[in-house]
């Protein structure tokens, strides 16, 4: 595994702005949804736009999107609706498609950024032209860590094998080619982008991850609120997924096996851990 030490003071970024499109679902987060948005208007590198997809809100949610759209117009904010709920993948696909930049960049309305996430993460896509470029995550409470000071921190490429057996890119982190020929699965609401990573992954490669939390969540991965809390949903969804790769011929039945046995490990360990939890 390739692994490069960056000493981010020392690369400081020529440019105000990069070329790169921020899109953001939109679902009942009208309580949330300011602070994302402020910490991609924070960035000491800007994007291009901030594009803010409506996934059938209700009406509290879509009068904080128009509110948004006007108070922060650096970068610019882009509004699209739909009368639909259809999902996050969906969501994020109609973004996507509606997007004017060379990348693209995930936020979720309940998760902000780092103030230098852009700028770190667009050097490493200046520097190694990545099919796609991820950070790792810190769980916040109400209050964000001290965000003066980041460590040394490496860049590693990823490898397939790697991310079959742990998804180590949480949406919000990831950056990717806004020409690559794949999609998040718009039938899936569980591990939707976990499949979109790997097929970029097998094929096309060219895979990246900064070592460094650039991205603050406000509820935990596992066992908190929304989708991630069902533990069954989430694990069908995922061995779901390594059925979807091995149809596609992406794995084959050996490692299919092994990822299934491995996935129903992990969910039990999962159960037993929030068992645990609340005795």
């Amino acid at each position: 595994m390739e692994k490069i030490v960056i000493e981010w003071l020392l690369f400081p970024m020529k440019s105000s702005s990069v070329d790169i499109s921020v899109v953001i679902p939109c679902f009942n987060c009208e309580e949330t949804l300011e602070r994302a948005v402020e910490s991609v208007c924070g960035q000491t590198v800007l994007p291009r736009e901030i594009i803010l997809i409506d996934d059938c809100s209700n009406e509290a949610t879509r009068i904080e999107m128009q509110r948004l759209s006007q108070i922060y117009t650096s970068p610019r904010v882009l509004l699209f609706y739909s009368e639909v709920n259809r999902g996050a993948a969906a969501a994020r696909n109609r973004g996507w498609s509606e997007s004017s930049g060379e990348y693209i960049a995930f936020l979720d309305a309940d998760d902000s950024w780092h103030p230098k996430k852009l700028e770190l993460q667009a050097q490493v896509l200046k520097e190694k032209k990545p099919n796609l470029v991820g950070c790792s995550f810190a769980v916040c409470n109400d209050t964000v860590p001290d965000i003066n000071q980041i460590p040394d921190f490496e860049v590693s490429e990823v490898k397939p094998v790697t991310l079959l057996l742990k998804n180590i890119f949480p949406t919000p982190g990831v950056i990717l080619r806004s020409n690559l020929p794949l999609r998040f699965d718009p039938e899936k609401r569980y591990s939707e982008d976990y499949k979109l990573w790997l097929e970029i992954c097998l094929k096309a490669g060219a895979c990246y991850k900064l070592e460094t939390s650039l991205v603050y969540l406000y509820k935990a991965p596992f066992g908190a609120s929304g989708l991630s809390a069902d533990f069954s949903k989430a694990q069908a969804g995922e061995l779901d997924t390594y059925r979807s790769l091995l149809q596609q011929r992406l794995i084959n039945p050996f490692t299919f096996g092994f990822l299934w046995l491995l996935s129903n490990i992990k969910y039990v360990r999962r159960l037993v851990l929030r068992s645990m939890q609340s005795v």
